[in-house]
């Protein structure tokens, strides 16, 4: 099952909106069978498995990290293909919480004569999984707010100025941090300030959506966001979707979720995560700025909070994001250093954990 999950990972970022899954064919103790779910719409990891191993895939034991699916999609049901191969056991690390399949596939694997064991590495696997179960549970991506700061708990060293905060263990861990989510999200005063391209270096690597929040499109058309290779631009916006501005920008292929409800407080944060997920994301990055932090705290809609703190003090100058007492708030989940910053990292809500050990939602008979 170790082997299955280590090959998971390797479809972190290409995936989305499916799960990460490995999948290992056993067979008299020798391996026959190996493979993941390498991009969206690719063939699932089980039938790579099952490709591999060809004839000697019958009678054998088949490990894999998450449920097969039951539904037709991009593919074919996955637990039919295991079925047709005449598999003898199959080793599930948790069962599949997307509602389409929910325990259909192990019922059906059993009915079909085969012995099914369910719970093995479950916490890794949930743990591998956790921006697929968090969005399958309530609907919306997963959130991580990612916040740069100085030791006097300032993100710039003067408030409408670009200042380049952390070294360069913390910025390459930014790198691949964006790899493998389905989007980044900054405010538009962050755009207008830094001007970001918010992509991966690597081109080699999976490149994020890169999203916008502009509640009256006031967002230049000159910007690098718009002229840069990388992710798919999302705008979102406060505007009707006959306006002007959103008719001009979804000409230039930009997606924009307009019609958000806003208050003083600024755009309904928990709409647009809503939109997002119907457009496919299961993870976003929050990366800035200030009103933008404050408003995922305020709405209390981060999952995740990732803090680099740097050695350096910008004092009255700077421009701060946060009360004092809000480290008080979060649960400590893991600290690291990165060159000479410092890395902690906060738990808001752990939903994986609401799941049952072995992974099971609905009762599988």
């Amino acid at each position: 099952m170790l082997m299955a999950l280590k090959l998971a990972r390797k479809g972190a970022g290409r995936v989305s909106p499916n799960p990460l899954v490995g999948c290992v064919i056993v067979k008299n103790g020798q391996v026959v069978g190996k493979g993941y779910h390498k991009k969206y719409g690719d063939y699932h990891a089980e039938v790579n498995a099952l490709k591999m191993a060809g004839h000697k895939a019958r009678g054998a034991t088949l490990y894999v990290n998450l449920e097969p699916c039951f539904h037709y999609g991009k593919t074919p049901p996955c637990v039919d293909a295991v079925i047709a191969a005449g598999i003898k056991r199959v080793v599930i690390a948790m069962q599949d919480p997307n509602p389409k399949t929910d325990g259909r596939s192990i019922t059906k694997l059993k009915r079909h004569g085969i012995e099914v064991c369910v719970g093995v590495c479950a916490k890794e696997a949930r743990e591998l999984n956790q921006y697929f179960i968090h969005a399958m549970t309530h609907k919306q991506p997963y959130v991580i707010v990612k916040v740069a700061q100085s030791l006097d708990g300032m993100i710039t060293a003067q408030k409408g100025q670009r200042t380049q905060i952390t070294g360069k263990r913390a910025v390459d861990y930014v790198q691949r941090l964006r790899s493998e989510v389905s989007a980044v999200l900054v405010g538009v005063n962050t755009v207008r300030v830094d001007d970001p391209l918010l992509t991966v270096r690597n081109p080699k690597k999976p490149q994020p959506k890169r999203i916008i929040l502009d509640s009256n499109l006031s967002l230049p058309h000159t910007v690098n966001l718009f002229g840069a290779s990388g992710g798919q631009v999302i705008l979102v916006c406060a505007l009707p979707a006959r306006h002007k501005k959103v008719l001009a920008f979804t000409k230039r292929g930009v997606v924009v979720i307009s019609d958000v409800p806003r208050d003083r407080q600024g755009l309904d944060l928990k709409y647009v995560l809503k939109s997002l997920y119907d457009l496919g994301l299961r993870s976003v990055l929050v990366e800035g700025g200030a009103k933008v932090f404050r408003s995922f705290l305020t709405q209390k809609l981060a999952d995740e909070w990732q803090i680099i703190t740097a050695p350096v003090v910008y004092g009255e100058c700077g421009l701060a994001w946060m009360s004092p007492d809000f480290f008080a708030r979060l649960q400590l989940q893991e600290t690291r250093t990165l060159g000479r910053d410092k890395l902690i990292v906060f738990k808001c809500s752990r939903v994986h954990e609401r799941l049952k050990v072995q992974g099971l939602r609905r009762k599988v008979k």
